[in-house]
């Protein structure tokens, strides 16, 4: 079942890669992430590490397919969790600055106590020249007991294209 998902997901990038003729931009995060079930009264905080990729598909129009990794503590050991979002993404250039909205879907697969969910992913951010800030969430769909996240993050463009 996961090796069918990841292999769409996988198809779907690729199309994305062939038709965006525009531009396309990398951005590494670094940021800190807290996170809590619904259901349970587990709450934790960590660090995260993201890769995303832009591609450009109509102006001011994104897509954006990011990789996570996020590590929270509870109680005694640490959980890592892999997420994998892909965000339509709206850039609105403000002067200086570029404010952008982002929705989609997210797949996450986890260590420990969690095995895998599926949820929405919503991102809203600020970039200054290449430097990016954002606030995220991921809200599950499937397992209420798997925790919801929410986070800050630091980033730097590197267009490609």
């Amino acid at each position: 079942m996961i090796f069918r998902i990841l292999s769409v997901a996988l198809f779907f990038l690729i199309s994305i890669v062939a038709y965006s003729q525009k531009s396309i931009e990398l951005e590494p995060h670094l940021g800190y992430t807290f996170s809590s079930g619904r259901f349970t009264h587990v709450k934790s905080s960590g660090f995260e590490v993201d890769l995303s990729a832009s591609f450009q598909v109509k102006p001011r129009f994104y897509i954006n397919p990011e990789v996570s990794y996020v590590g929270t503590r509870e109680y005694d050991w640490v959980v890592s969790h892999f997420i994998v979002p892909v965000y339509a993404s709206y850039r609105l250039p403000v002067k200086k600055v570029t404010f952008d909205f982002n929705v989609g879907p997210y797949g996450q697969f986890a260590t420990k106590r969690y095995l895998h969910d599926f949820g929405i992913a919503v991102k809203a951010g600020v970039a200054y020249e290449r430097f990016h800030f954002s606030l995220h969430t991921y809200q599950n769909l499937i397992y209420d007991s798997n925790p919801m996240f929410f986070g800050l993050a630091f980033g730097y463009r590197i267009p490609l294209k």
